[in-house]
């Protein structure tokens, strides 16, 4: 009989928290981002896909800009139209909906959200703001938005959030189809491809 000690129990249980509260952030982040239509090439919570795949190394020297749809802002440093600023408006939504998908389930998710505190960081400059007024009432208006997506999507997240939990990762090729299972769109069995 094997008998495990109190701290190693503990640090089973808090790795299982930690890929939950990782499974809703990413989650959060995915089905906004369809829902947007920003291409998502994979999403894990496997430390080993990070370490060997490919295809995750690859991402990892991407740049700042990780959607290829907001790299007309790049050399210009603004967006011009309104379909543009649109367009980065939905990526700050994307951005927020991780942090705010894992409050569903950590009471602390605020410590985990620098990066993508980051992320719209960098993209502010993209609205030419010309006050801080300005700049404050987008930030608003995407904080309001976000929080209504999470809102009207949460039971899609949750599920979404459960089959990356048990998964590890999802391929590009399966994500709108587990996003399809999760909205109740589809019964087809869900064995990845």
């Amino acid at each position: 009989m094997n008998f495990v000690s109190h701290s190693e129990y503990q640090k089973l249980v808090d790795d299982d928290q930690e890929l939950l509260y990782t499974s809703y952030h990413e989650a959060g982040h995915v089905v906004a981002a369809r829902h947007f239509g920003f291409r998502v090439a994979w999403v894990s919570i496997d430390p080993d896909f990070f370490n060997h795949d490919p295809l995750a190394l690859k991402n990892a020297l991407t740049g700042v800009m990780a959607s290829e749809r907001l790299t007309f802002m790049v050399p210009r440093g603004s967006a011009r139209s309104s379909s543009e600023r649109q367009m980065l408006t939905e990526f700050c939504i994307e951005v927020q909906c991780g942090p705010k998908a894992e409050a569903l389930v950590n009471p602390n998710y605020w410590q985990t959200s620098a990066g993508d505190d980051f992320s719209i960081q960098q993209a502010l400059p993209g609205f030419g703001s010309r006050s801080q007024r300005h700049l404050n009432r987008t930030l608003n208006e995407i904080e309001r938005a976000s929080n209504q997506f999470i809102k009207r999507h949460e039971c899609v997240i949750s599920k979404f959030a459960a089959r990356l939990l048990s998964e590890r990762t999802i391929l590009e090729r399966d994500i709108d189809r587990v996003i399809a299972w999760a909205r109740g769109m589809s019964d087809r069995p869900l064995a990845m491809a």
